[in-house]
């Protein structure tokens, strides 16, 4: 699953929609739920060890009846297992939030007690090995979680009606009775019933459609025949289109609404190349009966895997002008990449989930080094990095962990990029032959079956003829990664390069291999060499002094890096380095201490390089330095063909304020008027604010606090003849809330140029933003735009953010606990204690948490300053 989180797709945007990638805050807690059936092997047993199973499910097969108007389910479940004992007599089964009505086998009422989650069934008699039973549960539920009924309403009565399941971590057992924990897979079958017009989407082959006596319900038939975990059963019941496509023989579908169908193709065009890369580099044909992929409405994440049947965010569909910056492709691959990483191999338990989800960050990455080249590779490997080292500072970790309190802990950072990191790495040390070897042989050994990290391991072993135990014990046992300190010198006598290298990380020296590029005239020379100490030197030939050396040439290895050159090298490294990375490295180097000649090679850099990636780096580099041809370049950068780079350079156009900024106001007046990028307009809307002048109140309240010196400069900015005036800034603000985009970035920027204005005046407006029936992302912002501008009286606005800790929109109600932790009042605490423990969604469940948490200090600051 994609978190969200989802960065993979529109990274800073859809931090609010998924954090791209599955940024997943899940709040099951494993311990307590898991007796009988799931009794432990050992008393002393590590923690959230997998639970040991008493019979092995086979199939699990669903009749059932959804009610989209009273958000209701009604049914049965009925599962075929054979005890893998000799005297089983009880089943226990996960089942919550559910009216259990019967429990029968073979034509028999069986007793059973329901209790929270567990649903514990007397067999009455003993069965062995030789049974195979068929256990049949009728239920009925409104589930709070794991199925989610949307529906119009006052507030948006144009909304659709659609049902859809979440299962992933464990949240299946909301909506049917099942045994609900990854280590145990099953086929299953699914006959759904609902009204006309609606359809159902779901797993494996839809084998028929039936409808009732009267007309007015369908019953869906679906089946999958290849054995998954429970939280890979789907359902989607709403008004789709169907969009059919093929690969191989395949049957893709692609289910949208109507009024999507013209656009749907931006997001799904890829499906087939995916499909066919992912086969041939994994050596197993896509194993299902078919691959549908469905949008739907007020999804919490990116997209989910589901077998067969991936989930995804309305979100995800968009229109050619926001096709300019965004694209569906990465969370495409990343869910496509899961059916066979996740679901048709699932990790046993959730210590090893980064064998689902850094699988499918990697395979994601590799459909774009195959796609797109080798340069959109690389920089997608280093946002990766950036994320991971993101988590690393919050929470370090080993990426298999068994110390974690919720299975959502495990969602983060070192499950998804490290896990990325760490596949990569293992392809650089074994080389491409042998690395994709070990990826088939662990693909076919293990297919259709639950693996752990020593699976896969021993499966690389086997393949490369290679002792990895360290390997695996130093990147998924230990938490960190090597932090390097790297110079180099040259010898004339000896004709050497002495490179010393120092890891400055706590603990132990990483083990690892690098490439070191030498620079000659004639061409450069690539060296790998092991480091595995706390300091070494390396000494390579040189018969001349080099002009340049690369240390991990290409970025094979997860690190934090400090090497000490000279400006001269950095300068050839910006304008002639071979690899994109080097580029970038060059420029944040350059940026750091910006000479003349530095600034001028990140201009030339802005303006030529062939990458846009590296452009668009040089252009937020260029953001903090504050000279003429800086500013040049970046508004040169304005009308770069590729919107990606025109996006950076208006954002860094905002931070050029004072004496110079004409020119910088008129390009960014004619970006918002003109630009066909909605990011590029957005980012024009900030940028003009940053470069407006404050209103006198503010700077009279200001005036007071600050020294002489500095108010005679910021007075100087903001009288500039240059500056926008506030009225102009106004009426363009006034004008993009009216402009509809992809995201809501348009109108979203509005409420941060108001926060950006320090503009109170702009509450009412934020509030009028805030309501019910607005655009669900504006209503987000608005709310955190309201909270940075409460800080005069953060009581009063703590009272007004509290009633939507019980909206109905769950983004709503997270971005509540986010702004409440924010405003710092304690009286908040009651409300979110509530929302911890009550709400049904995740991630706001966390939110909650995790603002009591900050605000309980608060309280307990003020009451240390009342003391003193």
């Amino acid at each position: 699953m994609l978190q969200c989180v989802l960065r993979v797709l529109y990274v800073k945007p859809m931090q609010e929609v998924n954090r791209m990638r599955k940024r997943r805050v899940l709040a099951l807690c494993l311990l307590g739920s898991f007796l009988a059936l799931r009794a432990p092997l050992f008393a002393d047993e590590a923690k959230n060890a997998p639970p040991r199973k008493t019979v092995d499910f086979e199939k699990i097969r669903l009749d059932v009846t959804l009610d989209e108007k009273e958000g209701k389910i009604r049914g049965a479940a009925t599962h075929t297992f054979v005890p893998l004992w000799d005297d089983v007599d009880t089943v226990v089964l996960d089942a919550e939030d559910m009216e259990i009505k019967k429990v029968v086998l073979r034509g028999k009422r069986l007793k059973f007690e329901h209790e929270g989650r567990r649903l514990t069934v007397r067999l009455g008699r003993e069965y062995g090995r030789g049974d195979r039973l068929d256990l049949a549960v009728e239920y009925e539920a409104k589930p709070r979680r794991g199925l989610y009924f949307v529906r119009p309403d006052e507030g948006y009565p144009s909304k659709p009606y659609q049902i859809w399941t979440q299962g992933e971590d464990e949240d299946s057992h909301y909506y049917f009775p099942c045994y609900d924990y990854p280590n145990e897979l099953a086929e299953s079958e699914i006959n759904a019933t609902v009204r006309k017009p609606y359809i159902v989407i779901s797993n494996g082959e839809l084998l028929g459609v039936e409808e009732s006596g009267d007309g007015k319900w369908r019953t869906f038939r679906w089946r999958e025949r290849v054995p998954h975990v429970s939280y890979l059963v789907s359902l989607i019941v709403g008004e789709f289109e169907e969009i059919r496509a093929e690969w191989d023989g395949v049957p893709l579908r692609y289910y949208v609404q109507q009024k999507d169908v013209e656009h749907a193709m931006n997001s799904f065009r890829k499906t087939p190349e995916m499909m066919r890369f992912f086969s041939d580099r994994i050596g197993i044909r896509y194993p299902y009966e078919k691959y549908a992929q469905t949008p739907v409405e007020e999804y919490m994440w990116g997209g989910m895997e589901n077998v067969s049947a991936t989930t995804l965010t309305q979100h995800t569909i968009h229109d050619d002008r926001a096709h300019l910056t965004e694209d569906s492709e990465g969370l495409v691959a990343h869910e496509l990449a899961h059916q066979w990483w996740g679901d048709l191999l699932t990790c046993r338990d959730w210590s090893h989930l980064w064998l689902n989800e850094g699988f499918a960050t990697y395979f994601d990455a590799l459909f774009k080094e195959h796609d797109r080249g080798a340069d959109e590779f690389k920089l997608d490997m280093l946002r990766n990095k950036e994320w991971y080292l993101e988590d690393h500072g919050w929470r370090p970790r080993p990426v298999v962990w068994r110390e974690y309190e919720i299975p959502g802990d495990m969602f983060d950072g070192h499950s998804y990029e490290k896990g990325s990191w760490v596949l990569h790495m293992l392809r650089y040390h074994l080389g491409e032959r042998d690395f994709w070897r070990g990826v088939q042989l662990y693909a076919r050994r293990h297919q259709k079956q639950n693996v752990t990290t020593n699976d896969l391991r021993l499966a690389f072993e086997d393949a490369a003829g290679k002792n990895l135990e360290w390997f695996f014990e130093q990147w998924l046992y230990r938490a960190g990664h090597p932090e390097f300190d790297v110079e180099w010198s040259w010898d004339e006598g000896t004709g050497m390069v002495e490179l010393r290298v120092r890891q400055t990380q706590e603990g132990e020296p990483f083990r690892v291999a690098v490439g070191v590029e030498i620079a000659a005239e004639d061409g450069a020379r690539l060296h790998r060499v092991v480091l595995d100490g706390a300091e070494q030197r390396i000494y390579l030939p040189a018969p001349k002094k080099p002009p340049a050396v690369r240390f991990d040439k290409d970025g094979w290895v997860l690190k934090e890096l400090s090497f000490e050159k000279e400006e001269e090298e950095w300068l050839r490294q910006i304008e002639s380095d071979s690899d994109m990375l080097g580029r970038i490295e060059a420029a944040e180097e350059l940026a750091a201490y910006p000479s003349p000649k530095a600034i001028a090679a990140l201009a030339k850099a802005l303006r030529e390089d062939s990458y846009y990636g590296v452009r668009a780096e040089a252009a937020k580099l260029l953001a903090d330095i504050a000279t003429d041809e800086a500013r040049a370049a970046l508004l040169d950068a304005t009308e770069d063909p590729d919107a990606r780079v025109r996006v950076a350079a208006a954002r860094a156009l905002g931070e050029h304020k004072g004496p110079g900024s004409g020119p910088a106001v008129a390009r960014l007046k004619a970006l918002f008027e003109k630009d066909l990028s909605y990011r590029v307009q957005a980012e024009a809307v900030k940028a003009l604010a940053k470069l407006s002048p404050e209103k006198e109140s503010k700077k009279e309240d200001r005036g007071g606090e600050a020294e002489e010196g500095e108010k005679e400069e910021e007075e100087k900015e903001e009288s500039s003849p240059e500056a926008l005036p506030r009225e102009e800034l106004e009426e363009i603000l006034s004008k993009a809330l009216e402009m509809p985009s992809h995201l809501e970035v348009i109108r979203r920027a509005v409420f941060d140029a108001y926060v950006e204005m320090d503009d109170e005046e702009a509450v009412p407006t934020l509030r009028e933003w805030m309501a019910y029936g607005k655009p669900t992302l504006c209503r987000t912002a608005a709310l955190r735009a309201f909270g940075e501008l409460s800080e005069d009286d953060p009581e009063e606005a703590a009272r007004t953010v509290l009633a939507f800790l019980e909206d109905k929109s769950h983004r709503v109600r997270g971005a509540a606990c986010s702004v409440l932790e924010e405003l710092g009042e304690p009286l908040a605490v009651p409300a979110l204690v509530v929302a911890a423990e009550e709400d049904p969604i995740d991630y706001v469940r966390e939110a909650a948490k995790e603002a009591v948490k900050e605000l309980q200090k608060e309280k307990e600051k003020r009451r240390e300053e009342e003391k003193d």
